[in-house]
């Protein structure tokens, strides 16, 4: 409801334009983490590439999507993000989606530092980069990310109560909210 009214009222989107966008959002939900290919998804949608960038770029304005570059030296940022997540975790399982464990749990990390105003972004190897810090999520027998960068690796724990070492246990993360 709330991108059927808001979204032509706000942001002067046509109503035609929502049922794609409203699509759009389906498709990055379903895929859950999703490294995307804006040509495929433009293709697929029936519109321009730059219809699709600023769509994305409204999606993460609303809270709905967040958009998640590689950590790169230097002040290059490329215009396509290297992954887009819900906005929440719950988003995942929409209309009877099975997500992997894995991918709830890196949503609900981005989601928790991204709610909390920290700028995160992905490290090459996989995990969250953060303020000098490569967080990767797993259970607590899964290994620390491996950094070469001099970055310090932590892992976000999805079963453990109590942090040790490197390990801080994921619940939490949600304590920065």
């Amino acid at each position: 409801m709330f991108l059927e009214s808001a979204l032509p009222a706000i942001a002067g989107i046509d109503y035609r334009s929502v049922t794609k966008i409203k699509l759009l959002l389906a498709i990055i939900i379903r895929q859950g983490p999703l490294k995307p290919n804006i040509s495929d998804l433009a293709r697929f949608l029936d519109v321009s590439r730059d219809s699709v960038y600023a769509w994305l770029t409204l999606l993460e304005k609303t809270g709905l999507v967040h958009r998640i570059w590689l950590n790169r030296t230097g002040n290059t940022k490329h215009r396509k993000p290297d992954l887009i997540l819900p906005g929440e975790p719950s988003m995942l399982q929409f209309a009877g989606n099975r997500p992997k464990s894995n991918s709830i749990q890196l949503t609900f990390l981005i989601s928790q530092f991204q709610n909390a105003g920290f700028s995160c972004s992905l490290h090459k190897s996989g995990a969250v980069y953060l303020n000098g810090m490569t967080i990767a999520t797993g259970d607590k027998d899964h290994p620390l990310p491996k950094v070469t960068d001099g970055s310090h690796p932590l892992l976000a724990a999805a079963n453990l109560e109590i942090g040790s070492d490197n390990r801080i246990p994921l619940w939490m993360f949600g304590l920065l909210y």
